[in-house]
């Protein structure tokens, strides 16, 4: 009788100390330090890449809200064949708002089967290139490819699990973070899917190019070591 009742009470102390450690860790998962915010906006996407001209898309207020974004920019690059590429391009203060809604969840929440998804050089040129994630979704007939990614300095993130233990491992101990940028590209399939990848890559490579522009990178790296040394 007393055995068992010592066997209880290890296991109900076991189950508290489990509690008290996922609360911990869940804890730990949604502080984020101080975040920089890039030092260059990304309305100053340029609006001709390569043969493609873009225009901007008026933004829903109330979504602006609700995806709780610093800044975002919602462009169309059409080229003279009528190709339309959508860009979405976001900055977060906060990692975890910021992949919470990663197109993947989005799409098949909203009713689009997923046909392909993978993950792909951005470009096929550069060694160690970073990867797309690359997917192909249908609805009512329609057929759209889709592409995206995020970065959080020099980490690139494709879903929830991705800012897990492993990224916030490898950053522990800064006192500062950057800031989390989402790219996210889309376009109708059309009659050759495989070409419209192929040119979705193209302009994906572009993007990605502007993006991580050493000017960007050396004012961003130059802003966080002021902070860091003013502190």
């Amino acid at each position: 009788m007393r055995g068992n009742i010592a066997i209880r009470i290890i296991v109900a102390a076991a189950i508290i100390a489990v509690t008290y450690l996922g609360m911990y860790v869940v804890a730990w998962g949604i502080q984020v330090p101080e975040v920089i915010l890039p030092s260059w906006n990304v309305k100053d996407l340029p609006k001709q890449l390569g043969e493609r001209k873009g225009e901007d898309v008026k933004l829903d207020e109330r979504l602006f809200q609700a995806t709780d974004a610093t800044s975002i920019v919602e462009r169309q690059y059409h080229n003279e064949l009528g190709m339309v590429i959508s860009i979405h391009l976001a900055v977060f203060k906060d990692p975890n708002k910021g992949i919470w809604h990663n197109p993947v969840s989005c799409y098949d929440s909203a009713g689009w089967v997923p046909v392909e998804i993978t993950r792909v050089p951005i470009s096929e040129t550069r060694e160690k290139s970073d990867k797309i994630a690359l997917s192909t979704w249908e609805k009512s007939g329609e057929t759209t490819i889709v592409g995206y990614w995020y970065q959080l300095g020099e980490h690139r993130l494709y879903g929830r699990w991705d800012l897990g233990f492993s990224v916030r491992w490898q950053m522990r101990g800064r006192k500062t973070w950057p800031a989390l940028i989402k790219i996210l590209l889309s376009t109708g399939a059309g009659s050759k899917p495989e070409n419209t990848k192929i040119q979705l890559l193209k302009f994906a490579d572009l993007v990605h190019q502007w993006i991580n522009q050493p000017g960007h990178q050396s004012k961003d790296e130059s802003a966080a070591t002021v902070l860091a040394t003013s502190k």
